[in-house]
């Protein structure tokens, strides 16, 4: 019996490598032709447009269909908001204190009393009034601050009720105040509530309401 050696057995697999190899061709796969804008596209797969969402909404009955509703607003805008107020006031800025006031604003000391401008009360307020002497102070604790919506007032009850009306764009702040003096005189009274509406510049304060009188 003749048996085969190891050498004639590695040569065999290494021609049958080579011959293997010598049948491989290149992948050819077509590409676009240098210079054309054509936008490639995988073969046999449709290209649709991204469907067109409806305007968001605050609110939409449930057998519409589809619709895109408006995420509720966060409470740090309003924070920022009532923030830089105070820090304005107390800096006795009357130019800055003014940019935060929506157009026609009002300021009330009751919710029956009839509004004045705001902005000219503020005005006459910081001339008269020193406001500096709170630097460093709290006037406001910021976890007593109360943030409504409209469909927050519906869980008021007769008790809790808001001197300023509302629509579903805007937001009411209760602001208690620590009601410091200066020189004993008054400077606040025990709390503000702010009316706020979104403009495009965010939200401005269109109304507010202090049982305070300039002494």
């Amino acid at each position: 019996m003749i048996r085969s050696s190891s050498r004639f057995d590695q040569l065999i697999i290494m021609l049958a490598l080579l011959w293997g190899c010598n049948r491989t061709h290149n992948l050819n796969f077509e590409t676009a032709p240098l210079g054309t804008e054509r936008v490639r596209q995988a073969p046999a797969v449709a290209v649709d447009p991204a469907p067109a969402f409806p305007e968001p909404r605050t609110s939409a009955p449930s057998d519409e269909g589809l619709v895109v509703l408006e995420a509720p607003a966060g409470e740090q805008a309003d924070q920022a908001l009532i923030k830089r107020f105070f820090e304005a006031v107390i800096a006795r800025d009357a130019a800055r204190l003014e940019t935060f006031f929506e157009n026609g604003a009002k300021t009330k000391t009751s919710a029956q009393a009839s509004g004045t401008d705001a902005v000219d009360f503020w005005k006459s307020r910081l001339s008269r009034l020193d406001y500096s002497q709170l630097s460093g102070q709290n006037v406001y604790r910021l976890h007593s601050v109360e943030v409504y919506r409209e469909r927050d007032l519906e869980l008021l009850g007769t008790e809790r009720r808001l001197p300023v009306t509302l629509d579903q764009h805007q937001v009411a702040v209760r602001v208690p105040l620590n009601a410091p003096e200066s020189n004993k005189t008054r400077l606040f009274g025990n709390e503000i509530v702010f009316l706020l509406t979104p403009g495009e510049q965010g939200l401005r304060i269109a109304e507010m309401v202090e049982d305070f009188q300039l002494p």
